[in-house]
């Protein structure tokens, strides 16, 4: 793209107020720049928001499957106050 503009430049004659050619690599420049901020914002939130999932997922599994087993090794111990402290 900075190739393009400098050989456009070169060829045409120099003046003080902005070239059209000026314009059109600018907002190049701009579109190609956004497309991958947009790349970078969908990436992001498609990422996070699966992570989240899995992550209700995996707490939502273990908060069904650890109070199940502390109430087993409670029912199956002999030392019933230990493990009550643990539970708190």
């Amino acid at each position: 793209m900075t190739t393009i503009s400098t050989g456009v430049r070169s060829s045409l004659p120099r003046i003080s107020y902005v070239k059209a050619i000026d314009i059109y690599l600018v907002m190049c420049f701009v579109f190609v720049f956004a497309a991958l901020l947009e790349y970078a914002a969908v990436n992001y939130t498609y990422w996070g928001a699966r992570a989240k999932k899995k992550t209700k997922k995996e707490n939502k599994a273990n908060d069904t499957v650890c109070p199940n087993f502390l109430k087993l090794a409670y029912e199956n111990s002999s030392e019933k106050s230990t493990l009550l402290n643990v539970q708190k």
